[in-house]
């Protein structure tokens, strides 16, 4: 199969989402468990942690199991600058419009 096919398939399906992309962000320079970041987001666990397993599937996020709780951190940092870039990007377009 195609990889640019792949990356954009992942891509839409990982960034298109809201929820995913505040996970991502709460986990900017930090590793935390699932209920700090659903405590974070304001949503509920059981939605939350299906995103989680979705993130860890698609290799952006790692999981550690503790002593008694999973935390989890961003594989990569630069994904959250490249969302915090892009949204300064559209505010500053839609600014000057």
């Amino acid at each position: 199969m195609d990889d640019n096919g792949d990356i954009s398939n992942i891509v839409s399906k990982i960034f298109a989402d809201k929820i995913n992309i505040g996970i991502l962000c709460s986990l900017y320079d930090k590793n935390l468990c699932a209920s700090a970041i659903s405590s974070i987001l304001n949503m509920e666990i059981d939605e939350l942690e299906r995103h989680l397993e979705i993130l860890v599937q698609y290799n952006i996020l790692t999981k550690i199991q503790n002593d008694s709780d999973i935390s989890y951190y961003l594989k990569e940092p630069k994904v959250c600058d490249s969302i915090l870039m892009l949204k300064d990007a559209l505010y500053k377009s839609i600014i000057t419009k």
